[in-house]
């Protein structure tokens, strides 16, 4: 799992890693329980709807087979993060993008990279800090750009907030770290009195949103069955 062999630090490949790839980006704060990075983040990358194909840096007979952005934003990544987080957090601070649930952003202008239930699947080797960048960041900020012009997101997207941690336990084995792990957040994150009622009740008629997502609602379903099959506490 990720959390096993999370780093606060930046380790010496990283530091190498973020100047050959991104040299805009500046190290501000290096410490044994902390690092901030401030700057540009420029990224070349196509997206080939057809193949399901995201590529950095791609030559040119590539990047004419899809939809192709050369782009940059201002980012402050900064680690420790919030509560229970195990990445970086990143934040648009060029207040380039107006903060909506569509584009998954918060109102502090942290980015919703990733969903804590796909963050195994998505870093399957764990938190390495130039795949994070590859995998999560450079993707997200490309789709901002797609956002611009399309007014929708280029790939398969999950619900902002708790509808969408939902539907990513709907996607996920279901097992007991996906059970403990959803519980964990909708309790640290969000209305625990609320979804601790939603969790205990034997129906679910009354979810306002399951119109809105049939696979979240599909979620709060499999979820209550799994706390009762591992006994896992709501109190």
């Amino acid at each position: 799992m990720v959390e096993k062999i999370r780093t606060k630090q930046l380790t010496a490949a990283d530091k190498q890693w973020l100047a050959e790839h991104q040299p805009y980006l500046a190290i501000i704060q290096d410490t044994e329980e902390s690092f901030l990075i401030k700057g540009l983040i420029v990224f070349r990358a196509v997206w080939i709807e057809e193949e399901k194909d995201f590529i950095i840096n791609p030559d040119t007979a590539t990047a004419g087979r899809g939809i192709y952005f050369n782009d940059r934003y201002v980012l402050r990544i900064e680690s420790p993060a919030k509560k229970l987080a195990i990445l970086p957090a990143v934040q648009e601070a060029g207040e380039r993008i107006h903060p909506i649930d569509a584009r998954h952003i918060d109102s502090n202008r942290i980015a919703c990279l990733c969903s804590p239930l796909a963050e195994d699947e998505v870093l399957p080797h764990g938190y390495v800090f130039s795949e994070f960048f590859q995998r999560l960041v450079i993707p997200f900020f490309f789709a901002q750009t797609y956002y611009d012009q399309y007014k929708k997101w280029p790939w398969p997207e999950y619900s902002h907030g708790p509808i969408g941690m939902f539907e990513a336990f709907s996607d996920s084995q279901k097992d007991r770290v996906a059970t403990t792990k959803c519980v964990l957040h909708l309790r640290e994150l969000w209305d625990w009195d609320k979804y601790k009622k939603i969790l205990r009740r034997r129906h679910g008629d009354d979810i306002s949103w399951k119109r809105q997502s049939l696979k979240g609602f599909r979620g709060v379903l499999e979820l209550r069955q799994a706390v009762k099959r591992y006994r896992i506490s709501l109190d």
